[in-house]
């Protein structure tokens, strides 16, 4: 993709209609009679294998933006989580709370963290009636918990859970993957996470630079290695390059050459 900017002038009835906004006061019959606007317009060209298919304008007054997309131009369904995201409360459980099959093996998961849990359930926010609360039951407590009263590694498990789910035909991009999850915990989280990847057809684009949880993630099955690939950067006399290995030349340059992967 590429872009160009260059400054440009629009009118007020222009300017309300990029924005999906109807001008409804002091409307002016004569468009020249109306004020203009400077703005600037970034034109995004997008290409593929060298054949331009895609050309869009962009103001920087625009508040929305819809692709107008060419046939030839298609895009993969990606979720991005970030390393906070399970502190920011961004969780989707919908399709793992309505699939019997799903919701037992998240169970199991959660049992990592407190084998007392027996359910989880969502219930409406009476305050916002577009967001759910996600509560608890346990057998050492007469009411449920919000989800809110777990530790953050509980949290991240189950954004890593709905995410792998969400992505499903798609990427799943996680970045700095193993933040808040305990090395106890690890062995089980990320075998669902890769093992659900495959079932779900997501391919999962990891990050991070913990020792251990590259190698949980490498030695968690060997039924997966064949699927798993590693690629490190590193900086050569200026120059950024990327060594790409495969699980089981990672694990022997770990074993037998003493590499660290980070």
């Amino acid at each position: 993709m590429t872009a160009d900017i260059e400054g440009t002038q629009i009118s007020e009835r222009e300017m309300y209609h990029i924005n999906g906004l109807r001008k409804t006061d002091r409307v002016k019959q004569d468009d020249k009679q109306e004020e203009l606007i400077d703005v600037l317009c970034m034109y995004l060209y997008t290409y593929i294998n060298g054949e331009r298919v895609n050309k869009d304008k962009i103001y920087d007054i625009q508040t929305r933006f819809s692709w107008h997309l060419n046939e030839k131009v298609h895009f993969n369904k990606a979720v991005y989580v970030s390393p906070v995201d399970h502190v920011n409360n961004r969780l989707s459980l919908n399709k793992i709370l309505s699939d019997s099959k799903l919701y037992d093996e998240m169970l199991n998961i959660l049992h990592e963290f407190d084998d007392n849990i027996t359910n989880i359930n969502a219930l409406k926010d009476e305050d916002n009636p577009f967001s759910a609360e996600y509560m608890v039951l346990t057998k050492n407590h007469a009411k449920a918990l919000p989800l809110s009263s777990y530790g953050d590694g509980m949290k991240k498990a189950l954004l890593l859970l709905s995410s792998v789910v969400l992505a499903s035909d798609g990427i799943l991009l996680l970045d700095e993957f193993e933040t808040a999850i305990h090395t106890s915990a690890m062995d089980s989280v990320f075998s669902w996470l890769l093992n659900s990847a495959l079932k779900q057809n997501v391919q999962i684009f990891m990050t991070s630079h913990c020792k251990e949880a590259i190698e949980k993630v490498l030695e968690c099955s060997a039924d997966l290695q064949p699927y798993i690939n590693v690629y490190t950067l590193y900086d050569y006399q200026g120059n950024n390059y990327v060594r790409k290995m495969s699980c089981e030349e990672a694990i022997n340059a770990k074993d037998y050459l003493g590499l660290e992967l980070r």
